[in-house]
């Protein structure tokens, strides 16, 4: 850990009440919350689990205990993921990284040019920028404020995703985002493919709010018609135990088992989306609410599910519901 970048990583955010930590377990799939308020509360959170957990914080600011994007009081931040390719369950291998950083530096280069001060980290397994931002959120532009977000994300994806890189879409109001100065924890490692401690590149000390962007978020949702955005799904942030997972888990039958263990080419599929969708219209079957069907495909071993992004879960998730109601009607 990097005592250092840990508390820039909080003062960036620069939360006014309490802040959100997630710690995500890669060996056990485990998940927990917890809720800091002050700069070395934070820090010993991140002393006391890291490499033990990949340590996370909202990186909005949520009402007492929130954890979804109701929840969400603030906009203090819009990040760009930049993720290496790298194989399921390994950390990036060097020489990936080394490319995902072409696509960062030509960002933050265009960026730049356009008045903009992006600050850039190390994640670990590739890049994320950040812009400082901040614009209050209330029950009237929330939709509308995240409705902008996406739709940056996806123009940033689409224009400076190659080859080299993923990028991530992390639009969504109530996301978590990695503590930098913190250690990237993966279920495995080798001599190439190490756990690695992220850490600020271009680090954000002295950073003050980017007027420009936080007025320029706030006139393009302010322009945004009702009809042109949909209330967004809060799956993804939804903490549930494992042992509430491992509960629906226990009660699948033998053929649902073993296509959700990743053995689906022993059954009549043509690919991982076609199995990974039969599993949605199963859990929808066994009215199993969708935010436990969104987190039982996150540790499902097909694959397909976790390499998409939340557009495609949401999809998938959505049609596969609605097909199980128009079925049972």
């Amino acid at each position: 850990m990097i005592e250092e970048d840990v508390r820039l990583t909080y003062r960036f955010l620069n939360h006014s009440k309490e802040t959100e930590m997630r710690l995500i377990y890669p060996f056990e799939k485990e998940v927990k919350s917890i809720w800091v308020l002050t700069e070395n509360e934070f820090v010993a959170v991140c002393k006391e689990f890291d490499g033990k957990a990949n340590i996370y914080v909202g990186m909005n600011e949520r009402s007492h205990n929130g954890s979804k994007a109701k929840d969400i009081i603030s906009l203090n931040a819009l990040v760009i993921d930049i993720d290496a390719f790298k194989e399921k369950d390994y950390p990036a291998k060097y020489s990936d990284i080394e490319k995902a950083s072409e696509s960062a530096m030509e960002y933050i280069k265009d960026a730049t040019n356009k008045g903009r001060k992006p600050y850039l980290a190390f994640s670990g397994n590739g890049w994320q920028i950040w812009h400082k931002v901040f614009l209050d959120i209330n029950d009237e532009n929330r939709k509308k404020v995240q409705a902008v977000l996406r739709k940056y994300q996806k123009a940033v994806k689409e224009n400076y995703e190659k080859e080299r890189c993923k990028i991530d879409n992390i639009g969504d109001l109530a996301r978590v985002i990695k503590v930098i100065g913190t250690k990237a924890v993966k279920p495995k490692c080798d001599e190439e493919r190490y756990f690695r401690n992220s850490h600020w590149k271009f680090k954000p000390i002295g950073v003050c709010d980017d007027i420009k962007w936080s007025k320029k978020i706030f006139e393009l949702g302010d322009h945004i018609k009702d009809e042109n955005y949909q209330s967004v799904l809060d799956m993804r942030d939804i903490i549930i135990e494992s042992q509430e997972l491992n509960r629906h888990i226990e009660k699948m039958g033998f053929v649902t088992r073993d296509i959700f263990e990743g053995n689906w080419r022993n059954y009549d599929y043509q690919s991982r989306s076609e199995a990974e969708f039969f599993l949605l219209i199963r859990f929808a079957k066994d009215k199993i609410e969708p935010e436990y069907a969104w987190a039982l495909m996150d540790i499902c071993k097909i694959g397909k599910w976790q390499e998409e992004n939340n557009a495609y879960r949401q999809l998938s998730i959505t049609k596969a519901y609605n097909i199980s109601t128009s079925e049972s009607e």
